[in-house]
């Protein structure tokens, strides 16, 4: 790369990237340390190499101001709270409404050694979802970019001839957050982004076409289930195959098996065992009656446009199965992170008896 060489750029806007509703430990923590360690990457190939920089801009000032903002669900104890909660939000939206905040802020993609603007667009993309991933194994529920737009970004005229949204939505994953408060298991750790991207490059996760590794199949699976944010009964399968791959789950008996595996991976809950144990089988029969056509599915044109009980019912089933999925793959992930592990290897030992 040289001075000389015109960059392809882009701009990723947001209206924002952080948690929805909740705080949480290391949340503004990771995200400097994400905008001061992901400045560079590269895509090598036999000719050359792309390289994609990135400008955070004013992405740091947004952060601070994001989180101060944020809706602290933790504080509402009393009806008491729950009104004065909303009389701040309030008064956030008016302040909002006439410009006191700033927000959509950019990113800035800069692409040297591409001369392909489809491609363009897809190292982007491909940057992007690793910086999803990055941050919510990092600080899982930390980061969201449904809303992200990106743009070829033109020094003339600041015009676009095509835009992209990534709608990669973190709301799963955040809400299972909420479900570990509620199971007291299992636990959830914030490790440095540093820490998570070295792992990731060690896996060689950039550079897979295809999964090559359980664990592979594992982040894949989440990353797709993270692909749309409203509840989709589809994102039970590649929950359901991540966990499989992950634990190594034979044909037979997955339910039993995934549950001994998935305790020594990330130990017995102190409480609630029993109910953990259901919540799991529960999981597996709700995809199971999925499967074999069991369920009533909503009308999909519908389904944002009309307030019904029976939908409300619908979804709130299904993100309790989601949510228990996801923390699974999450806190496993985490534990292979920390642990410096490539996957889990799950063994049956045999001895034989003496006559007495």
């Amino acid at each position: 790369m040289t001075l000389e060489d015109k960059p392809a750029i882009f701009r990723v806007q947001f209206n924002r990237f952080g948690p929805s509703f909740s705080k949480m430990l290391g949340y503004i923590e990771a995200w400097h340390e994400l905008v001061e360690a992901a400045t560079e990457f590269r895509f090598k190939y036999s000719n050359g190499d792309v390289v994609v920089s990135i400008d955070w801009m004013g992405t740091k000032d947004f952060i601070v101001q994001q989180e101060s903002n944020m809706i602290d669900l933790d504080r509402i104890k009393t009806k008491e709270d729950l009104d004065a909660m909303i009389t701040e939000f309030e008064e956030y939206r008016r302040l909002k409404s006439v410009g006191a905040f700033k927000y959509n802020p950019e990113i800035e993609f800069c692409i040297y050694n591409s001369s392909d603007e489809f491609r363009n667009f897809e190292y982007v993309t491909n940057v992007l979802y690793q910086l999803f991933l990055v941050m919510n194994l990092s600080v899982p529920g930390s980061c969201d970019f449904d809303s992200a737009i990106i743009r070829r970004f033109e020094a003339d005229h600041d015009t676009s001839s095509r835009e992209v949204r990534l709608g990669l939505s973190g709301f799963t994953i955040e809400c299972s957050i909420q479900l570990i408060d509620k199971m007291n298991w299992p636990e959830i750790h914030a490790i440095p982004v540093r820490t998570v991207m070295q792992w990731l490059e060690k896996i060689g996760f950039s550079r897979s076409s295809f999964a090559n590794s359980n664990t592979e199949r594992a982040i894949f699976g989440l990353l797709y289930s993270c692909m749309h944010k409203e509840p989709d009964p589809t994102t039970l399968i590649w929950l359901s195959q991540a966990m499989e791959a992950l634990f190594n789950t034979p044909q037979v008996g997955i339910a039993n098996t995934l549950k001994e595996r998935a305790f020594l991976v990330l130990g017995e809950p102190h409480e609630n065992l029993n109910k953990v144990k259901k919540d799991i089988n529960a999981f597996y029969n709700y995809r199971s009656r999925y499967v074999h056509g069991e369920i009533l599915l909503p009308n999909p044109i519908a389904i944002s446009l009309v307030e019904d009980e029976a939908l409300n019912k619908y979804h709130n089933e299904l993100y309790q199965h989601l949510e228990l999925a996801m923390i699974l793959i999450v806190a496993s992930l985490q534990k292979l992170i920390m642990e410096d592990s490539s996957g889990f290897d799950f063994s049956e030992t045999m001895s034989m008896q003496e006559f007495v």
